[in-house]
């Protein structure tokens, strides 16, 4: 399950909450695997960025996610595949 919340550091988003031994996992806007730290980046493209392949256009993903969910305080997130 995800949950809006304000995050401190990222505003307005979601927490994907119920995973065993980890919190704080938000969708928040970022380009390299160093910006995650185990959250899920959001963007339209996935190309190098600065020498390594990051996520593109994060601003415009990340804005257009939350433009999708708005009105919600939560949501159901079903992974299918890793």
């Amino acid at each position: 399950m995800c949950r809006r919340v304000d995050s401190p550091h990222f505003g307005d988003t979601f927490e994907i909450t119920g995973v065993k031994d980890r919190s704080h996992i938000l969708f928040h806007k970022g380009n390299l695997d160093d910006d995650s730290h185990g959250c899920i980046l959001v963007g339209e493209e996935f190309d190098p960025v600065l020498g390594s392949y990051g996520v593109k256009a994060s601003r415009d993903g990340f804005g257009e996610f939350m433009q999708r969910l708005r009105g919600l305080e939560t949501f159901r997130l079903e992974i299918i595949s890793v």
